[in-house]
């Protein structure tokens, strides 16, 4: 994540090389143990018949009712589709002058999605950090509140969502020449925006509308 970004190393084989290095290091020794892990675990669960029913249809093994396990086996997954769409081993039959390398011709579609499945893999990684809370009591007060504040901020986000699509569906409704609210989708957008703080134009424009 930071090599790669470091425009002064672009070019420079050291640093490719270390990139591919570690890259291949965490694919070995991280990828590949928590695919025996999560493996290991759903034969388990399916051996014993341990199940739990996701939205009481669907058989999911009993260990994935842990949150932290279900985002576990997410970033597992994560991290096998970048080893799939790893750049620099689809590059590995280009010029042997340049290996390791991620530019190559025919890449271009293969890096967008090896970049997709890496912010996903990065964001979850961050979200099972916080795991480590109950290691300091003050934070692990903090996490706690933070979920229980998230139910009631759930709850303001639908309320807000509704008041934006009510006033949004009345003022496209309304004759207007105001191009920023000429439909439902583009003045849900600006209502927004002003809710936001973030509105550009002018409120001035209005009372020339």
């Amino acid at each position: 994540a930071i090599l790669p970004r470091m425009t002064a190393l672009d070019g420079v084989w050291g640093a490719r090389l270390t990139i591919f290095i570690f890259r291949t290091l965490f694919y070995m020794m991280t990828m590949v143990r928590l695919v025996i892990f999560h493996l290991r675990n759903i034969f388990n669960d399916i051996r014993s018949k341990r199940f739990i029913r996701f939205l009481r249809v669907i058989p999911v093994p009993r260990y994935l009712a842990d949150v932290v396990q279900a985002g576990n086996l997410a970033m597992t997954v994560m991290l096998v589709l970048m080893c799939i769409n790893e750049p620099m081993y689809h590059c590995a039959d280009a010029d042997p002058a340049e290996f390791p390398t991620d530019d190559c011709e025919g890449i271009a579609e293969l890096r967008r999605r090896y970049s997709a499945f890496a912010m996903l893999a990065t964001a979850l990684h961050w979200f099972l950090m916080v795991d480590f809370a109950v290691f300091n009591t003050g934070l692990s007060a903090f996490v706690l509140v933070c979920a229980q504040v998230l139910a009631e901020i759930g709850r303001f986000v639908v309320a807000l969502s509704f008041l934006l699509l009510t006033f949004g569906s009345a003022i496209a409704v309304l004759k207007h020449d105001y191009f920023l609210m000429r439909d439902i989708p583009n003045t849900v957008l600006a209502l927004f925006s002003i809710t936001v703080a973030l509105f550009e134009d002018d409120y001035r424009n209005f009372l020339f509308e």
